[in-house]
């Protein structure tokens, strides 16, 4: 096969190609130009059918597109009816009650925090302190018991074992 042969069928096999996807194309694009429209303005068929896309954290471009014109709309309201309020004794009245109910509440919120951490550690040191002088007790009926095995058992063991333990006793003591 000569060079112009082969370039030839290359040259052919790609007119081909191209003439197929040329043919492909409508039904691909509208397949997908549907898909790329349904997902611009909220919705999705990867289940086959048209649903509200319920994606968290994912916005189409109708529902940012809404939402900044109702933050324009609501923005400009507010400010037309801001300007329109005029500070009265009354008005002054409520925000100071507004503003001493928020401090209150502050307050209060500190203090629950405050008093649950340091009742939680008040907690955690009595435990901590009973179960220490439950196993310091434990540890000296043990320690009675073997001083009294320690003649009938391998009295290397006990003698060995029960200093440990006394050790551990006075450590404790000194804490």
């Amino acid at each position: 096969m000569s060079e112009d042969d082969f370039n030839g069928k290359i040259t052919k096999g790609v007119e081909i190609a191209i003439e197929k996807s040329l043919s492909d194309l409508p039904n691909f694009l509208s397949t997908h130009i549907r898909g790329m429209a349904l997902s611009a303005i909220g919705f999705s068929t990867s289940f086959g059918r048209i649903e509200v896309d319920h994606c968290n954290g994912r916005n189409s471009v109708l529902s940012d597109s809404i939402n900044f014109k109702a933050r324009e709309f609501v923005e400009k309201k507010l400010t037309k009816e801001i300007d329109k309020v005029k500070v009265t004794p009354e008005l002054k009245k409520v925000v100071k009650r507004e503003f001493d109910d928020a401090i209150s509440n502050s307050i209060r919120w500190n203090i629950e925090t405050k008093v649950k951490e340091t009742v939680e550690k008040f907690m955690n040191e009595l435990i901590e302190s009973l179960v220490k002088d439950h196993l310091k007790d434990k540890l000296k009926s043990i320690t009675e018991n073997l001083k009294e095995d320690d003649d009938i058992a391998n009295p290397e063991f006990g003698k060995e074992f029960h200093q440990k333990l006394r050790l551990k006793l006075l450590e404790w003591e000194i804490e």
